[in-house]
């Protein structure tokens, strides 16, 4: 099984969503890689300590996360370690992810920024930016198992045949129920409805359509609130039904999902 990747700062927003991935990646008996970027402030860099100075405090911060890794394994009972890396945070943990062929990079996500900085923070940023699954957790989420899964989409354009078949294994490995919304004034798309369907053929599903309030996000949070989702995921496109998400505008109802997880599934 591949390693899912955490990336941490070591706040409690952080420290929250490594403790729900672990329990989720107990269930799939697989490893987890936390990440971490060291950063010098400014203040540091400009004053006398100097480079010895700056590795010293480098070395501490590896041995602080080598033993916050061995700590989480030994609670969890699953192999953990530690990546500690200075530089640009999507290049480095583009590099790690692909170092160690990864499956999925785990971010917290905080709430109340949710909707001011949709595109204006890490989580969010690396959603749009990095092409690989991001999951980014609330701060008051709290694993309780993915009964239910609702897949935002829209029908009228293709949907990879990857990023269905992301879905199934997610579904068959934790047993989810997926309902696929498709939020569109537009008549369904009988095509991609029976590729959807020959590909989800093994787990239970469900359609729905709903046509577009003022917000967008909002169609998607009430629904999800209707069939108690554990978890939404949805795909970055950058044209089209993403695009109308991340637009600033449409955003503010985002800020009343405070306990859903996102799962992004890049094309």
């Amino acid at each position: 099984m591949k390693s899912v990747l955490i990336a941490t700062d070591l706040s409690s927003i952080a420290r929250n969503a490594t403790e729900y991935a672990m329990e989720a990646v107990k269930v799939a008996t697989g490893s987890v890689i936390l990440f971490h970027l060291f950063k010098v402030s400014s203040h540091t860099a400009n004053s006398l300590i100097g480079t010895a100075g700056i590795d010293a405090m480098f070395e501490s911060r590896k041995k602080e996360m080598e033993a916050y890794a061995a700590s989480l394994s030994r609670e969890h009972g699953i192999p953990v370690t530690a990546e500690v890396r200075m530089g640009d945070f999507p290049d480095e943990i583009k590099t790690v992810y692909q170092e160690n062929n990864c499956r999925m990079l785990v971010l917290g996500m905080p709430q109340k920024t949710f909707e001011q900085d949709l595109l204006g923070n890490t989580t969010t940023a690396a959603i749009y930016t990095l092409e690989f699954p991001i999951l980014a957790i609330p701060e008051t989420a709290k694993y309780k198992g993915l009964k239910k899964i609702l897949f935002a989409c829209d029908l009228a354009k293709e949907i990879q045949d990857s990023v269905i078949e992301k879905i199934k294994e997610f579904a068959l490995l934790y047993g989810s129920e997926v309902e696929i919304l498709y939020v569109s004034n537009t008549i369904d798309s009988a095509s991609e409805k029976e590729n959807i369907r020959q590909t989800l053929v093994d787990i239970v599903y469900h359609y729905k359509r709903e046509p577009p309030s003022e917000s967008i996000i909002q169609t998607i949070l009430s629904e999800a609130e209707a069939i108690s989702a554990d978890m939404i995921i949805m795909t970055p496109n950058k044209y089209g039904f993403w695009s109308s998400l991340l637009h600033r505008s449409k955003t503010r109802a985002m800020a009343s999902n405070g306990r859903l997880p996102l799962l992004s599934l890049p094309y």
